[in-house]
């Protein structure tokens, strides 16, 4: 400071006067600037679209409002699951595989008993051609359901064969299909199964789900929420697998409705699941029924009714000892997880307007604080007047980037203060800055005579 020049003491202690009681003349009368003000802060900082502040004024009730949430539960009804083996059917049929006739029987019973949708596992391995009246009578049984899928078993092999008929109008279309698919398990040329290659082959819906010497569809993942492979690759073409087959037909949907993306997720009739890059998903509220051979041969339902409006069954029988009872149990638990539908519960809450409530900053403002920035105003208004124009220019500037970091720092701790109020005693600072300046003659010098 140079000699000669001064600050009247009673300008300064007027403008000091006047920024504090700015701030107590104001902090209680613009509640609604500063809800507007605080609200746009936060959401340049993180709100949702959805979420507004309101201010928690002490003495003063919250608005509250109702709010209707959506709860989504995923309801997977039981899929039976009818196993033939040695045991099941020595008192029922003759022998093991069962031939045409012998399998036509079984699901005339199980149309019967109420079973809407069936799938008939591979290995279904017919010893050599049924006649035509045996191929007739099965595929007249399938017509009794509303939806019934046969599986095809395959393997890969150095020579491919052509897509056999059955498959070619069931891939998923190639630009819904998104990912890399070589951990898909895949398969170029299908086992003879006595019906596949006959005239009444196409009566018949097929999917593939059996591939010789391939891990992914006849042993279970170690992992116990994994499903079945829902995908296979058969001559470069995504294919649903028996479990997915059925289940779209079982929702009324095709092949056509699915949308793939490998390694992420799985989208058909409105549901989202998510997808490994071998094309299986979670199992994680299915859940599966056995249905006893003898009861369906012997006329019983209940089995049958308890498995829902649209019962599903699974059929499965062991061809050369690969067939295993926990490979049946997979593909029910599968097709039970896709065959689940969503039901959505709507329940009522109250909660405050807006589901953002600030509360007041007073009760955090200690005095130590309240002391420092009462310091802080007076050693700026003290010291920043006789520095240059620009620096004290910067320093307006820099006070009100550091109100609107605090003004941030409270709204994101759920904190409010008077914002009009401070930008009020803000612009009285900036003021005095401006119009407070050293002049010679100061207050404490002595006039001449």
């Amino acid at each position: 400071m140079s000699n000669g020049r001064s600050i009247s003491i009673k300008a300064w202690l007027v403008w000091l006067l006047l920024i504090v009681g700015s701030w107590f003349a104001t902090k209680d009368l613009f509640t609604g600037a500063d809800t507007a003000m605080l609200d746009a802060i936060g959401h340049l900082h993180g709100w949702n679209k959805q979420e507004h502040a309101q201010l928690h004024i002490p003495g003063k009730d919250l608005q509250m409002e109702t709010v209707l949430n959506e709860k989504r539960i995923l309801i997977c009804p039981p899929v039976g699951k009818v196993e033939l083996n040695e045991s099941t059917t020595q008192n029922c049929f003759a022998a093991l595989p069962l031939q045409t006739q012998d399998m036509a029987v079984l699901l005339r019973y199980l149309s019967q008993a109420g079973v809407r949708s069936v799938g008939v596992s591979a290995p279904f391995v017919w010893q050599e051609e049924p006649g035509d009246m045996a191929r007739q009578m099965f595929c007249q049984a399938l017509q009794g359901f509303d939806s019934a899928v046969i599986g095809l078993r395959g393997r890969t092999a150095a020579q491919a064969d052509f897509t056999p008929v059955a498959l070619r109008n069931i891939s998923i279309p190639s630009d819904q299909v998104e990912g890399d698919p070589t951990g898909l398990p895949a398969a170029n040329k299908p086992y003879p199964n006595g019906l596949a290659a006959a005239p009444d082959a196409l009566k018949v819906t097929w999917a593939p789900d059996w591939l010789d010497d391939e891990p992914l569809t006849q042993k279970p993942s170690s992992l116990a929420e994994i499903s079945y492979p829902l995908l296979m690759r058969w001559n470069g073409e995504t294919i649903p697998t028996l479990p997915l087959r059925l289940a779209l037909m079982h929702l009324g949907l095709t092949p056509a409705d699915v949308g793939v993306r490998l390694g992420r997720d799985i989208r058909f009739g409105g549901r989202i699941l998510p997808l490994d890059e071998h094309g299986r998903t979670r199992v994680t509220h299915a859940s599966t029924t056995d249905i006893p051979l003898a009861d369906i041969v012997g006329g019983s339902s209940e089995k049958v009714k308890a498995l829902g409006e649209k019962p599903c069954v699974i059929i499965s029988q062991p061809h050369e000892g690969k067939e295993s009872t926990a490979r049946l149990q997979l593909l029910s638990l599968t097709t039970s997880q896709l065959i689940g539908k969503e039901k959505i519960e709507y329940t009522k809450t109250s909660r405050p307007c807006g589901g953002k409530v600030l509360e007041p900053a007073q009760a955090q403002i200690t005095p130590w604080i309240a002391i420092m920035t009462a310091a802080c105003i007076a050693f700026a208004l003290i010291v920043l007047p006789w520095l240059p124009g620009i620096l004290r220019f910067l320093a307006i500037l820099g006070s009100l980037a550091v109100l609107y970091w605090q003004a941030k720092v409270c709204v994101l701790n759920n904190v409010w203060f008077s914002l009009s109020a401070a930008l009020i005693c803000w612009a009285f600072w900036a003021l005095a800055l401006i119009l407070l300046r050293p002049r010679d003659n100061g207050y404490f010098r002595r006039k001449r005579r």
